[in-house]
């Protein structure tokens, strides 16, 4: 277990059964209908429509929110943590990109080099290999580092915003879904529990910003 975070879990509890039992059979459904019918039901790309996905969306923002509205944040807390997020993620996307940007580039000659051998049907050699080896290698080193500085500073800028009422939730509430899921370890401290809820609710999950905005409205609206 990571010193920095406990077990993480996943919020996508319902969308991932839907995409188990029910596309499956709403495939089927769409190879009985019409041409007509089919360009109707889904995107060109194989895709839901726009009404099927924003269907799935709110089901997960149903799963998501069970985990928010226990909080009770107010508007003020609401737009700091957009505020933070969205900070955040523009620089961890940045630095992703210098990330991957970087070392590929300095390989350029070689990658274009040995990408004109393969068509002529020559197979790379041990040396090129060997070196998109350790660019893989030094760029998923790197990324578990960036991975764990974006999670303690998110984490931190989480627990300034919430209360101490509010972070003891977290924690009991990171703890009681991990139990459920058999995912608990004795020793894990409130810590790793909320590095672990800022994870599961504040990094991984990708519509988190628009799903604060609707409870922002719907809080003020009561």
């Amino acid at each position: 277990m990571s010193p920095t975070i406990a077990t993480s879990r996943s919020f996508r509890v319902i969308p991932s059964l839907l995409s188990f039992l029910l596309l499956p059979g709403l495939a089927l459904a769409l190879l009985t209908m019409s041409p007509s019918a089919r360009a109707q039901e889904t995107e060109t790309n194989g895709r839901p429509t726009k009404e099927a996905q924003a269907l799935l969306d709110a089901l997960d923002d149903i799963d998501l929110l069970r985990s928010l509205t226990p909080l009770k944040l107010t508007p003020d807390q609401i737009d700091k943590l957009v505020a933070a997020i969205g900070a955040a993620k523009a620089d961890y996307d940045k630095q992703v990109t210098t990330l991957v940007s970087g070392p590929v580039v300095k390989l350029s000659d070689e990658i274009r080099a040995m990408h004109k051998q393969a068509l002529a049907g020559k197979g790379s050699t041990k040396e090129f290999d060997d070196k998109i080896k350790k660019m893989q290698s030094d760029f998923l080193s790197q990324r578990d580092k960036l991975n764990q500085q974006n999670i303690l500073r998110m984490s931190g800028e989480v627990s300034k915003i919430l209360t101490s009422s509010q972070r003891a939730t977290v924690a009991k509430m990171e703890k009681d879904v991990l139990v459920k899921l058999n995912n608990y370890r004795e020793g894990t401290t409130e810590a790793q529990l909320f590095n672990a809820y800022v994870v599961d609710v504040f990094i991984n999950t990708g519509r988190i910003v628009p799903i604060l905005k609707d409870l922002k409205a719907a809080t003020e609206g009561n």
